[in-house]
């Protein structure tokens, strides 16, 4: 999304009293509490970002602090001088840092306590003229239509499944349609055809304006050269643009966005979807990068890597499981007032507000967008295109060049996100994940330092017996001789042993003694009563 146009005499909220918008908000808050909380958090990541100039957008214009015009005499003229307003970020941060949660601000005296400007900021994300809100979807809608984790295993429908789900509507006003469609034919400019009456809107509006337009896919610098062209008629315009230059002319601080403006973006996409088909596709990213797509600028070339592996776009997936993987964790339950010290750490982008219901818990997103199916936009071979009567779509090069799941979009007019699925995650199982983790890396360390140490025990040890070990000493007698003491030692060793085993010796020797004096003696009993009875059978 380029620069934004906004008129304070197209926006139907103009008139509203704060009283007014009290009561909407208190409504609001009542009948929508977890909209309400998915909006503010989203909102409240981006004021507290480092890089807050670019992703709060757009920015509550109750918030802009519109410096006095300075007026210069030159030469008997009198000249004015509009310096540009400047977004106050440290207001706007200390307000939301006071914001208590979404079930205080269902009551009308919370809300009446809160400054005018907060009201409006309120008011301006939660109820802004640009088509776009936010509802509820039961998570088991979701699931039968679109077969969500379909062919998943069981344990990936459990660890995959979303904790919410939130549903991106973009509404059209019919009566603005008609509007257009009736000046279309009061200026005779009838055309069947839906971008030529679009192309015949915009040239009447600007024969009334005394400027030149163009067709509809440069919407947004026609809307640029209309203000340009009418801010010297119109004193109740201003101009809110992307690149944070901001040009005001009787500011008005209630909730102004021309909703025309929306209208046509949103009436376009609807037709190219119904004329070329679309495609669901899912895509991960931080937190504080979704209330800048949503409401924002939308998907912008300008945080695309021009190193990408299969060239510069956007990537999404038909499948749900491979962008699961992208999703950037945060909303960690950090404090405001730590981001105010230090803007600068790293941790403000987990920054989640406070007092969101989900502000103790671990918080990441996964969109499901509709892409529009335009010859630009790649995809892999399991990909399919709905609602379109077109032929069969032809695969290119590129698109088998891509994994079979992958969409790779360039042109970031044919993407709008469709649903948010919002994945949290109790900080206190995440925390005894990390804590197993842990226990497990010291166990490690502990054991890997036990053994360093037992292996510098067992030197030491070692050293120790090496030093005990005996040494050959030699001792001089008085007459000069000497005496080997470990060669004597070692004799002595030797000669304790054949000491201890003479007693074993000796008992085997009387054993052997007995059994040979036993042996012959049998023998010789057997050999004389042989000789016995051989005498007997001769004498008688």
């Amino acid at each position: 999304m380029n620069d934004l146009n906004i008129n304070i005499n197209t926006n139907k909220n103009k008139n509203k009293s704060i009283e007014e918008i009290i009561d909407i908000l208190s409504l609001e808050f009542q009948q929508k509490p977890l909209e309400s909380d998915f909006l503010l958090s989203l909102f409240y990541t981006t004021i507290f970002h480092r890089k807050s100039y670019i992703l709060c957008n757009p920015f509550p214009p109750s918030f802009i602090d519109v410096p006095p015009q300075i007026t210069t005499t030159t030469q008997n003229k009198n000249s004015s001088t509009i310096t540009q307003p400047q977004k106050n970020f440290e207001s706007l941060r200390s307000a939301f840092s006071q914001l208590p949660n979404v079930h205080s601000l269902s009551n009308k005296e919370t809300l009446s306590k809160l400054s005018h400007q907060t009201i409006q900021a309120l008011y301006f994300i939660l109820k802004p003229s640009d088509g776009i809100s936010v509802k509820f979807l039961d998570y088991k809608k979701f699931e039968r239509k679109h077969g969500f984790l379909k062919d998943s295993p069981d344990h990936l429908k459990i660890s995959h499944k979303p904790s919410f789900v939130f549903k991106i509507k973009y509404n059209v006003n019919n009566n603005n349609n008609n509007n257009d469609n009736n000046n279309n034919n009061n200026n005779n400019n009838n055309n069947n055809n839906n971008n030529n009456n679009n192309n015949n809107n915009n040239n009447n509006n600007n024969n009334n304006n005394n400027s030149n337009d163009n067709d509809n896919d440069n919407n947004d610098n026609n809307y640029n050269n209309n203000y340009n062209n009418n801010n010297n008629n119109n004193n109740n315009s201003f101009c809110i643009n992307s690149s944070n230059n901001i040009n005001y002319n009787n500011y008005n601080n209630n909730n102004v966005l021309v909703s025309s403006y929306h209208e046509k973006r949103h009436r376009k996409f609807k037709e190219l979807e119904k004329e070329k088909g679309s495609m669901l596709g899912y895509h991960g990213s931080a937190n504080e990068n979704w209330f800048n797509i949503i409401k924002g600028r939308g998907f912008s070339h300008q945080f695309v890597s021009e190193e990408c592996l299969f060239g510069k776009g956007f990537y999404f997936s038909s499948d749900s499981k491979v962008s699961t993987t992208f999703i950037k964790w945060g909303g960690n339950g950090g404090s405001s007032s730590k981001n105010n010290n230090n803007n600068s750490n790293n941790n403000t982008s987990e920054l989640w507000w406070p007092n969101s219901m989900w502000s103790k818990k671990k918080i990441g997103f996964l969109s499901a967008c509709t892409l529009i199916n335009t010859l630009e936009t790649a995809r892999g071979i399991d990909v399919i295109a709905t609602n379109h009567h077109q032929s069969a779509h032809i695969y290119t090069e590129k698109d088998r060049s891509l994994p079979p799941c992958y969409i790779l979009a360039d042109n970031p007019e044919d993407i709008r996100v469709k649903y948010m699925l919002l994945f949290s995650e109790d900080i206190n199982s995440s925390n005894h994940q990390n804590n197993l983790i842990k226990s497990k890396n010291n166990n490690g360390n502990n054991l890997k330092q036990q053994n360093i140490k037992s292996n510098s025990i067992v030197h030491q040890e070692q050293n120790q017996l090496l030093q005990q070990q005996p040494t050959i000493e030699i001792n001089r007698n008085s007459d000069g001789s000497s005496n080997d003491t470990f060669i004597q030692r070692t004799n002595n060793s030797s000669d304790s042993i054949i000491v201890k085993l003479r007693p074993l010796f000796r008992f085997l020797m009387v054993v052997f003694v007995v059994f040979v004096a036993h042996f012959l003696l049998n023998t010789f009993k057997t050999a004389s009563k042989k000789s016995s009875i051989s005498h007997k059978g001769v004498f008688y």
